[in-house]
């Protein structure tokens, strides 16, 4: 509960073996370093800790930061709801029978994948010259402006016309 981000730590040009010295030394030792760090004006309370073949920044949130669950209305407690010892060795008996090793690949962000395919198919519609949402009504702007164009014009040939005719008489 306490962890918010994670970061990648990399080693800076000419640091390459203390980086490496750090990230053995927290694996050898199965220690994390606890630090304080200012990220965009802020600071924060981290750790960096070994994460595969290089180094990871977590940040924390502070405990002022997290509410206290005994702040929770209406929790349940087992005075009022008294658990029996047959119903808890039948549910951890459950727990243990669908308990399965946690494989991260295995899952997919299903909304992600969704928008994905509707933009992928929104811009091979458009690479086709086809309208996503097709509207009949559709007017083209330039065709109508010219069109307007091309009205006022005659009129006003027209009331030339007219004003000549009138001089002529």
């Amino acid at each position: 509960i306490f962890f918010d981000r994670s970061y990648f730590m990399g080693p800076t040009v000419g640091n390459e073996k203390t980086y490496l010295l750090l990230k053995e030394a927290l694996d050898r030792t199965n220690k994390l370093g606890l630090i304080h760090i200012t990220i965009r004006k802020k600071q924060h309370l981290a750790i960096i800790r070994s994460f595969q073949e290089g180094l990871i920044l977590q940040t924390l949130h502070y405990p002022d930061e997290i509410r206290n669950i005994k702040n929770m209305p209406d929790l349940p407690n087992n005075e009022e709801h008294p658990i029996h010892k047959q119903e808890l060795t039948t549910a951890i008996n459950l727990i243990h029978h669908l308990t399965t090793p946690f494989e991260p690949e295995e899952y997919v962000d299903e909304y992600k994948e969704a928008l994905t395919d509707f933009i992928e198919e929104k811009i091979e519609q458009q690479e086709k010259n086809e309208t996503i949402y097709p509207n009949p009504n559709i007017i083209n702007i330039i065709e109508t402006l010219n069109a307007s164009i091309e009205q006022v014009k005659q009129q006003k040939g027209k009331k030339k016309e007219g004003i000549n005719e009138k001089k002529a008489t």
